[in-house]
């Protein structure tokens, strides 16, 4: 599956449903930037309410790094 953005060249491949695409939405939802370590884009997201684990997060951070802009 693949997920559309903005920019019509951008797909982000979308392996897993749960929480990898519900942390997927969230990093999208709250602009985390790309180069964001995954300690940084943890802290964004609990301050937003959402906690992930680094196994969950860490693939899908270098999903969206390996995605083309």
């Amino acid at each position: 599956m693949l997920r559309r953005h903005a920019a019509p060249t951008r797909h982000l491949p979308v392996i897993h449903d749960g929480k990898e695409g519900e942390s997927l939405e969230a990093l999208d939802r709250f602009q985390v930037p790309l180069d964001s370590t995954r300690d940084e884009a943890a802290r964004i997201l609990r301050d937003h309410g959402y906690q992930f684990r680094n196994e969950v997060l860490g693939p899908v951070l270098k999903a969206r790094r390996s995605s083309p802009d």
